[in-house]
């Protein structure tokens, strides 16, 4: 072998050497600076707000014509009546929002008659099937159902039973429930992790105290939301029918109060 290749073979040693020490030391800054015995407690933080928006959806259901494009008509110029009304009660362009629009055509079918069995022959003979007297006709459209469907903002709480009546007079066939709800709860949200933190906090330091040992280092924190349950207004009604038997009802509602939850879990080392 060579001197010069005897000095390469040298050299790809080092240096693969090098690698691994790297490699290795990398592993050793990577590693999770506590001792394996740590402790986790949890505690729960809830905040009550006070809802200052309300939802609700309304639908437009047009049912008749055998031509789609007039039942799209009839539709059409029906939610609108009920879209420029919310509108010049001070509800936001941005505020209303359709969700849904469905154009399904409606059949009518036909009665064939009785329908028979008609035994076999032999034994031998596979050709059994069910036979009508007559051909039945295919189904025939009769005419279309148009459903539009439109949710609804609502900023100005005093006027959210107002609006649902309105809309109701106004030609909104199904009205689903009024809900309330806080239209920004971040800064409720962290208001109940400060408060699930500091209860953490207390509870991981009183079993320090009963177990004999100190509280290390912070190894992990993890939080998880509860459930934000929401205010329904009862409108006095089933909000369907039409404008007929509901032009008269203006719901009473009351927002109540909403509640924020979060739990935070603490991880601490033990020493």
């Amino acid at each position: 072998m060579s001197e010069k290749i005897k000095n390469y073979l040298g050299l790809s040693l080092i240096a693969a050497s090098l690698a691994f020490a790297f490699a290795a030391v990398g592993f050793v800054v990577t590693r999770p600076d506590y001792s394996e015995r740590t402790f986790s407690v949890d505690a729960e933080g809830e905040v009550v707000s006070i809802p200052d928006i309300g939802k609700f959806s309304f639908s437009i259901l047009t049912e008749g014509s055998k031509d789609a494009a007039d039942a799209q008509l009839k539709n059409t110029e029906a939610s609108n009546k009920v879209i420029e009304y919310l509108k010049a009660e001070g509800v936001a362009k941005e505020d209303i929002k359709s969700t849904g629009y469905y154009v399904n055509p409606r059949y009518q079918y036909y009665d064939c008659g009785p329908v028979y069995y008609r035994e076999p022959t032999a034994y031998y003979d596979d050709t059994a099937e069910m036979v009508s007297p007559s051909p039945c006709p295919p189904p025939d459209i009769v005419g279309y159902t148009i459903e539009h469907t439109v949710s609804v903002k609502v900023r100005d709480l005093e006027k959210a039973g107002t609006l649902v009546g309105g809309a109701v007079e106004r030609g909104a066939n199904t009205v689903s429930e009024l809900t309330f709800e806080v239209d920004d709860p971040a800064q409720a949200k962290q208001d109940a992790i400060e408060e699930a933190t500091t209860k953490a906090r207390a509870k991981a330091e009183a079993i320090a105290k009963a177990g004999g040992f100190r509280i290390g280092k912070l190894v992990s924190i993890s939080t998880s939301d509860g459930l934000y349950p929401v205010a329904y207004a009862d409108y006095g009604y089933d909000g369907k029918g039409g404008a007929a038997e509901t032009s008269s009802v203006s719901p009473v509602v009351e927002p109540g109060s909403q509640n924020i939850a979060v739990t935070v879990y603490l991880t601490y080392e033990i020493r």
